[in-house]
């Protein structure tokens, strides 16, 4: 047989000719070229041959919206096996800096991404590009690419290395006038194509049929012909010259009109089309399997001249789904397997991904996609799109002219930049050869206008312009007020104080102390409630910014934002976009309405300053660095507005960060070395304070800043204090606990120091807190213990839950536990737990261990106008 086959002529190609041409062969077919011959076979298993032959299914990207993050809109590719790192990086780093770019369609290995320009966020570009190797070609848009809601991408590698685009053009987007559109909404006026061959756009109108297609409708390009599922049970064809070549009718079972179920794909060479059917129907009782249920119904056009229509399986939905989902509004059919009889759906609330084999009626549940697959303009029972991705190595787009526009890896000068560089504009010559310009650093106001000094937001946070606040009637009010009582509260020297003074004083009371002057007079009680007044007073606490990591999103880490009470829009923007722009920002820590954020440097990533910003007011602060910065694991943030608007930082220097040869590295793991500290007023830092006491701080560990102390929690069962200078000033003995978790920290609540650890009861393991209520001696009063059943209902581990802030102003704990990461509050004088939302599953970042959730920081608005009042 061996002989044989080498005395055969195909024997004689060369490996470079046989991967040409088994690279236009369907997958399932190369799979069964490997008994051939063993030289086939060792052919086939040579990693240089691999990559450029027909590959499987990999899995598919899709989008996630949520209101708490920022970016709002994230990209996320999900593997289909649903196991692993995900196979395709869904951040498409090798494209050019976009404002923001959307997947529409993949055909046969090549993405369709619709991309905004940063220079005019009104404009933009359509990209052609190849994940697998990194080449993209920029397609300019059409006078109605902002406006269209369908375009699709074809292309066959098997017939030429040519591809098209599809815009679809309806009545609005074209510019007819309202009083004149036709009565069926969304009616397609025109088609506009465009070849990689020509490098120009050309359109045709749609005169003789009156159809709108929906946003979700996938595009099947299938032997030069776009295929799209239409309102009105057809599917319509078109040529890549952008004529309709004629309408296929679909089955017509019972049909929800904004239901995206209905819907065709390819497989194995053909087309196939799904839908769904209710029993509760005459149409449905024909083609439905049982009486009493739903179906899920799939269809092949196994003769396609013919437009007949075979039905090739039937599922019920309760088979299919269990209790999981039933009904028309949980289930999504995202796509058929190119080369078996399988269909990947998602279904339920938790958006699970799963896969159904029609031969032997078996259904494999992949994985949880969670709650996010949904976009913001979407219905609220439509799925955001997912968008099948089979990975291509050809080394190119095209085989044409175009091919000197072709960009990728092999060129350094078209690689995304780290700064807002303007992306490839095509000239008006519709040419898409991008044209770069020089990336422009995002210019720092600051004081003196130096890099090195500290620098501010484009207002100035020492302006010497106060505003006038407004009187309000109230404050004229002279001593005829009725009553006793008002008599003599006015005729008292404070009723002589003007708004701005009261405002200057009451400011820096706490929150629930001024609560309770509304009740003083009404003066006061007008005084509180006038608007001018009430922002700049005592805030509760608003919510909790937190980051959340998944590998396959893109961002791969988000910043959020939840209220405390777990409902509505966020009240404070996660994306703090009034900062400059930075390569990456990390919240470190928040203290009385400031943040302390670690933003490393576009211009040169393994560089960064630190920004203390006042989310409330807009304004911000730059600190720069030290030389330990970018090796520091913890670094906090200290401010009393009741004593001073002045700032400070606290950076703790650790051996790793402070010595450089390893080897005189102490045994005690994370030791600390030195204290630095940064004080607004004098805008420089201290010299590091060396610690002479061996002490460990752990990463997550609170910063407390009371009484101008820094307080923080330490490994060996203790509260390290340091003072504005650095120095460390007395270490506290914490009650001995049998547990040792990010549970044990350190928290200030109504201007008294709080200690949270886990101890063993009777009940089993519990939650205790104490309370520091004489300082000086630094002895700890057992305030509450309430077992983990009582908490949570069951048993849960010192590391499967987390407290992360005390109320400022009552004897209210909030905890974040479980694998939803469910935030709740709980009562100690009550004892009574309310939950208050689940955050979902990425609560948790790439280098903290599994068991250890994100840090979530508390945060009150401050509403003063200045962030220092020094020089």
């Amino acid at each position: 047989m061996e002989r044989a086959l080498m005395s055969y002529p195909m024997s004689k190609l060369t490996d470079d000719i046989l991967v040409d041409i088994i690279s236009r062969v369907p997958y399932k077919s190369t799979c069964c070229c490997k008994c051939v011959s063993t030289r086939w076979r060792d052919f086939f298993s040579h990693p240089d041959h691999r990559k450029k032959l027909p590959q499987p299914l990999a899995g598919f990207f899709y989008q996630g919206y949520n209101r708490d993050r920022f970016p709002k809109i994230a990209r996320y590719f999900t593997n289909v096996s649903g196991e692993g790192d995900p196979l395709v990086d869904p951040s498409l780093s090798f494209l050019p800096r976009y404002s923001s770019l959307e997947i529409l369609d993949c055909c046969n290995g090549l993405l369709l991404c619709r991309c905004w320009k940063p220079t005019d966020p009104k404009t933009l570009d359509y990209v052609v590009c190849n994940p697998a190797t990194e080449k993209w070609v920029v397609v300019p848009a059409t006078d109605w690419s902002n406006k269209v809601s369908v375009a699709r991408l074809g292309f066959e590698p098997a017939v030429s290395s040519h591809f098209h685009v599809f815009e679809f053009i309806d009545e609005e987007a074209w510019g007819i006038d309202e009083s004149e559109r036709s009565g069926f909404v969304g009616s397609i006026e025109a088609v506009a194509t465009y070849s990689s061959k020509a490098g120009v756009w050309t359109h045709q109108m749609v005169d003789d049929e009156n159809f709108a297609i929906p946003d979700h409708s996938k595009g099947v390009f299938f032997n030069g012909i776009m295929h799209l599922a239409a309102y009105d049970d057809m599917v319509v064809t078109f040529d890549v010259e952008g004529n309709l070549l004629r309408t296929i009718g679909t089955p017509s079972p019972t049909y929800r009109y904004d239901f995206p179920l209905n819907d065709v794909f390819l497989s194995q060479g053909q087309l196939y089309f799904t839908c769904s059917t209710d029993s509760e129907s005459d149409s449905a009782s024909e083609t439905s399997s049982e009486s009493d249920s739903s179906d899920l119904l799939v269809w092949v056009l196994e003769d396609y001249s013919s437009e007949k229509w075979t039905l090739k399986h039937t599922v019920s939905h309760s088979q299919l789904f269990g209790d999981i989902c039933s009904g028309y509004p949980d289930y999504n059919v995202i796509s058929l397997h190119l080369e078996c009889n399988m269909i990947f759906i998602v279904c339920g609330d938790e958006n699970s991904l799963m896969s159904y084999e029609m031969d032997c009626r078996k259904r494999c549940f992949l994985r949880r996609l969670g709650c996010e697959c949904q976009l913001e303009y979407l219905k609220t029972d439509m799925k955001t799109p997912f968008i099948p991705y089979v990975p291509l190595f050809m080394e190119s787009l095209a085989d044409g002219p175009e091919e000197s526009y072709l960009h990728g890896p092999s060129s350094k000068r078209h690689r995304r930049a780290d700064g807002p560089a303007p992306p490839p504009s095509p000239s008006t010559s519709h040419s898409f050869s991008p044209v770069r310009t020089a990336a422009t650093k995002p210019s720092l106001a600051g004081a003196d206008g130096s890099a090195q000094h500290r620098r501010t937001g484009d207002t100035s946070l020492r302006s010497s312009h106060s505003k006038h606040l407004i009187r309000h009637p109230s404050s004229l009010r002279t001593a005829t007020a009725q009553g006793p009582m008002e008599r003599a509260l006015m005729s008292d020297p404070m009723s002589k104080l003007t708004d701005d003074i009261l405002v200057d004083i009451i400011s820096r009371v706490p929150y629930k102390s001024t609560c309770c002057c509304k009740c003083v007079s009404t003066r006061w009680r007008d005084f509180f409630s006038h608007p001018d007044h009430r922002k700049k007073l005592p805030q509760p606490l608003a919510g909790f910014f937190y980051h959340g990591y998944n590998r396959d999103r893109f961002p791969k880490i988000a910043r959020y934002f939840t209220n405390a009470s777990g409902e509505g829009d966020p009240l404070v923007d996660p994306s703090l976009s009034f900062l400059p722009r930075y390569s990456s920002l990390e919240i470190l820590d928040c203290c009385n309405g400031l943040l302390l954020c670690r933003c490393w440097k576009l211009t040169d990533p393994k560089t960064l300053d630190y920004v203390v910003c006042n989310p409330a007011t807009e304004k911000w602060v730059v600190v720069p660095a030290t030389d330990w910065s970018s090796k520091v694991g913890v670094a906090r943030l200290g401010f009393e507005p009741a004593v001073s608007s002045h700032f400070h930082v606290f950076e703790f220097i650790d051996e790793k960060a402070w010595v450089i040869d390893e080897s005189e590295l102490n045994d005690w793991t994370g030791s600390l070395e030195a204290v630095a500290t940064y004080s607004s007023k004098s805008g420089v830092w201290t010299h590091p304070i060396a610690v002479s006491t061996t002490v460990s701080i752990p990463t997550h560990s609170k910063g407390v800043f009371l009484n101008s102390i820094m307080h923080l929690a330490a490994f060996d069962d203790m509260v390290a204090t340091f003072d504005v200078q650095g120095n460390l000033q007395s270490m506290i003995d914490t009650p001995d606990l049998p547990y040792d978790s990010p549970v044990n920290d350190v928290f200030v609540s109504r201007g008294q120091l709080y200690f949270t650890g886990i101890t063993r009861s009777e009940f089993g393991p519990s939650l205790s807190v104490w309370v520091l209520e004489d300082y000086n001696l630094g002895e700890w009063t057992l305030k509450h213990t309430v077992s983990h059943f009582a908490l949570f209902g069951t048993n849960y581990s010192a590391c499967n839950y987390k407290v992360i802030s005390f109320h400022p102003e009552r004897d209210m704990i909030f905890v974040v536990y479980g694998e939803e990461n469910t935030l709740m509050s709980y009562e100690m004088d009550c004892r009574k737990r309310h939950i208050i939302r689940q955050l979902g599953q990425d609560c948790q970042l790439e280098d903290i261990s599994e068991e250890e959730k994100t840090p979530f920081i508390p945060y009150g608005p401050l509403y003063t106008e200045s962030l220092a009042d020094g020089t």
